[in-house]
């Protein structure tokens, strides 16, 4: 029960981002619907963040390199109904704690992510706008790993001349 208390409030506070007001409230919030504890789960409903599920389809089709999973992702996306600019803050911090990816990489993506979101306040189209966002990460996804698949070969070449 400790543990499940504990998971409650590493909820609350990765969700309020610091902010000791938004944390007090989705507590409040989540209490007032919880028919006994509160869960982890109730807290992110209440919080209207992202489903970590559609986060995660999203990126491992971002990473997959395949245009008809990303296109069949963005359309399960769209059909919950989340706003995109909740998805592209989400995607994001995946794109920012990537370990994979090498820090010009991570600029490029969120860069893109951040005219985007200025095309969204102007009044773009939010799906043409996350179509975009995702197909230019996806790209920068398979040029990475292309150049990591190549100096893993140039490493991995026998050495001539000695021996």
């Amino acid at each position: 029960e400790d543990e499940a208390r504990q998971r409650v409030l590493d909820e609350i506070v990765d969700l309020s981002e610091g902010d000791l007001r938004k944390a007090i409230m989705l507590l409040q919030s989540a209490h007032t619907l919880a028919d006994g504890a509160v869960s982890v789960s109730l807290v992110r409903d209440v919080s209207g963040a992202l489903p970590p599920d559609i986060l995660d389809a999203l990126a491992a089709a971002v990473r997959g390199g395949s245009s008809s999973k990303l296109e069949e992702q963005l359309r399960a996306v769209h059909k919950t109904g989340f706003s995109v600019a909740l998805v592209l803050a989400a995607f994001t911090d995946v794109v920012m704690h990537d370990e994979r990816l090498a820090d010009h990489i991570k600029a490029a993506i969120v860069l893109r992510i951040a005219n985007a979101d200025r095309a969204l306040v102007d009044g773009a189209d939010e799906q043409l706008q996350l179509l975009a966002v995702m197909t230019a990460a996806q790209k920068h996804y398979n040029e990475a790993a292309v150049a990591a698949a190549a100096a893993g070969a140039a490493t991995s070449l026998p050495l001539r001349g000695r021996g």
